[in-house]
């Protein structure tokens, strides 16, 4: 039996997110060195700024606070028993999108922004890059507010994309072996999270049966659960020797 979790959350936190450490290796021995960030990297500005750099921060909206990516309604039948009567794929697709609370921060990174911000710490820019472009030692920005920065490193929020994860693995599968897929591409599995009778999918790839959490530690646990009690009753030989 294969497993296939391609959730992103954690590994995107240690490639694309700078991580404290990777932070202060990037630096350069400049006394002030000026960087631009955008939410949800805004976890690492502190450290940031700590080690006297100017900062940046810039975004499409104004800070939203949630302590997480979805109502805690979404881990429990409050949430899930309607998810689960909703038959029509598409529909769940939707409440999934509708759930998630996208680019927020939780309560005590916000107040730690808000703080910085007031006092002049942390320079706040509400809008969006609209023309980049490179400039001595770093790159020159143009944003839709009309400021321009220059900032000599550039960190970005790369958040969950759209498209179904899993790359060219469960491309080929979806195209040579007919697994099933609904309309937005993700895969139609069963309450065990099964797609095939030796694949069993985790992460994103199970959020049309688990529902908007499926990404995060809590939709982990969810799926564990599932995949071990499908583990403990499968029929598969190899399932067997592995319980």
């Amino acid at each position: 039996m294969q497993i296939l979790d391609h959730s992103t959350s954690k590994r995107t936190y240690k490639k694309g997110y700078p991580s404290p450490q990777l932070s202060r290796c990037t630096v350069t021995s400049h006394p002030i060195e000026r960087s631009l960030l955008r939410i949800p990297v805004a976890h690492s500005r502190q450290l940031i700024r700590k080690e006297g750099h100017e900062v940046h921060l810039v975004s499409r909206h104004a800070l939203r606070k949630h302590q997480f990516d979805s109502d805690p309604g979404w881990l429990g039948p409050k949430f899930m028993e309607g998810f689960q009567r909703e038959k029509d794929l598409t529909r769940r697709r939707s409440m999934i999108t509708e759930a998630r609370h996208k680019g927020s921060v939780p309560p005590d990174i916000q107040q730690a922004l808000s703080r910085a911000i007031t006092k002049g710490q942390l320079s706040w820019h509400e809008g969006e890059v609209e023309e980049l472009s490179a400039s001595g030692e770093g790159v020159e920005m143009r944003l839709t507010t009309g400021d321009v920065l220059e900032p000599q490193r550039v960190l970005l929020a790369t958040g969950f994309s759209s498209p179904r994860p899993g790359g060219s693995l469960v491309d080929q599968l979806v195209s040579s072996e007919s697994f099933p897929c609904a309309n937005c591409g993700y895969p139609i599995v069963d309450s065990s999270l099964r797609w095939h009778p030796r694949v069993y999918v985790a992460g994103p790839l199970a959020e049309l049966e688990l529902g908007p959490s499926s990404r995060n530690i809590a939709g982990a646990r969810r799926a564990g659960s599932r995949l071990v009690k499908a583990l403990r009753t499968s029929t598969f030989p190899e399932a067997h020797a592995a319980s």
